[in-house]
């Protein structure tokens, strides 16, 4: 365990979405229980931890039971970049390749006794339909699920709605909801990586690019947007409203949004980061490391103001922050997949806290921990944690690396703070030979955690 920099409050009681998508091959899921790792391979790792025993000691020999394995093609799934989301004991997720003609699909994991099953509910047909949800879902009371596809549609992605099926049937419906690049030079957003965010009924998201066209951006398509999709009375009609468009012309903006989701305050205003952009940076096209952005409401709540809170240097503070962040006891945290470290040209990645400004002061970052600290990077490297950290109800943050650990595969972690220190621990370093490189962000199911990896360990 490393003890580090100053961490959070107590609690009272207690480079631009550089992602390759693989193709073929089959994925292997495995369950973590009781102190047991039950695993995957094979494209994707499902794992889950139970927080009660989330000690160096208890996973100190994991044994490892498989069950389920993707079988790719045209009926089943393939290659998981996504968070699963759980909804009453069932997990659902999404994959993005497999599937009719390859294009993805999405899926659910149902425990019958002691055996899961896989249901996929719907497969992407590509074309005018949605093609490969990198994303994972959100869902809504009436247990619709929501999510994007960074292709098909126009060719620029989509914002898709799954119905569950009526009583009696089996069945679910899909309905695209939107088709980015609907306007003209893609104004209105580009290929949505991130998912959705789900207030109100209505649907906040972001999209890599589109938007404006100025110099430094990219031809055609500009550098991302913020957007929302409001729906009538019976959800029949949905219209989309760009509440945002990223600009390297306006002063420090960031560009690039990142592959993690937006999420709310009390007072309705939007955070997220960008991968790139921001007030320092190298002489490259797209420039900066990275932001953190706000979008505040106006008085009607129509129109958003954007403000950049932090903007990465690239060196200690970190660099390419692309997961998403959290909110938690008023304070915000995320991770940066580079920077920090000494080590190497760039770092290896941190953890970071936003500190809201007090009295008219500016936000305040602090880096709560530096990967590759130890030797040969045993503690992990470069966080990606996609959709953003996990915390649990102790106020312990769990995130991954995609890099590094004793096996070199990535890692699963867990910060804590004792008396004002933070303190790292190394849950699990995955090896070659179980799956590796865990780019999704942990969920809890169950009080436990689960998460993908996407790279295989056999075959």
């Amino acid at each position: 365990m490393l003890k580090e920099r100053l961490c959070w409050r107590d609690r009272p009681n207690a480079p631009v979405l550089a992602i390759e998508r693989q193709v073929g091959g089959n994925m292997l899921i495995r369950f973590i229980s009781a102190g047991v790792i039950v695993s995957c391979l094979r494209g994707a790792i499902i794992a889950a931890f139970p927080l009660s025993l989330m000690s160096t000691n208890a996973l100190t020999a994991p044994v490892e039971s498989v069950i389920y394995s993707f079988k790719g093609g045209p009926t089943d799934g393939a290659n998981s970049l996504a968070k699963l989301i759980d909804r009453n004991g069932v997990l659902y997720g999404t994959t993005n390749a497999g599937g009719t003609n390859n294009n993805g699909a999405v899926f659910k994991l149902t425990l019958e006794g002691t055996v899961w099953v896989e249901t996929v509910l719907y497969t992407f047909k590509g074309g005018s339909d949605g093609a490969s949800p990198q994303a994972g879902l959100v869902t809504d009371k009436q247990g619709a699920l929501y999510g994007t596809t960074i292709g098909g549609g126009n060719g620029y992605g989509t914002v898709f709605m799954l119905t569950p099926p009526v009583k009696g049937k089996s069945i679910w419906t899909e309905a695209i909801l939107y088709k980015f690049c609907s306007q003209s030079n893609c104004s209105d957003g580009a290929n949505p990586y991130a998912g959705l965010m789900i207030r109100d009924g209505i649907l906040y998201g972001t999209t890599g690019f589109g938007g404006n066209i100025v110099p430094n951006c990219y031809p055609y398509r500009g550098c991302g947007t913020v957007f929302k999709l409001t729906p009538n009375n019976d959800q029949s009609v949905w219209t989309e409203t760009v509440l945002y468009r990223f600009n390297p012309q306006n002063d420090s903006d960031g560009i690039v949004p990142s592959p993690g989701s937006l999420i709310t305050d009390s007072k309705g205003a939007l955070y997220g980061t960008t991968v790139s952009g921001g007030n320092a940076g190298p002489t490259l096209i797209p420039p900066g490391y990275g932001t953190v952005f706000k979008l505040s409401p106006q008085h009607d709540s129509q129109k958003f103001t954007e403000t950049v809170i932090y903007s990465f240097n690239g060196g200690s503070d970190g660099a390419y922050p692309y997961a998403g962040l959290i909110i938690d006891q008023g304070e915000f945290y995320g991770t940066t997949a580079s920077g920090g470290s000494a080590v190497g040209s760039h770092g290896y990645g941190t953890v970071f806290m936003l500190t809201p400004p007090v009295n008219g002061k500016t936000w305040m970052e602090t880096v709560i921990y530096t990967f590759c600290s130890k030797s040969n990077c045993s503690d992990g490297a470069n966080p990606y944690d996609f959709a953003g950290l996990t915390v649990d109800k102790s106020g312990a943050i769990y995130g991954t690396t995609v890099s590094g650990g004793v096996g070199t595969g990535g890692t699963i972690f867990k910060l804590t703070k004792v008396n004002n220190v933070c303190t790292k621990t190394v849950l699990y370093g995955f090896k070659t030979s179980e799956g590796t490189n865990p780019f999704a962000s942990l969920t809890t199911y169950n009080g436990a955690l689960c998460g993908t990896t996407t790279q295989s360990g056999v075959g």
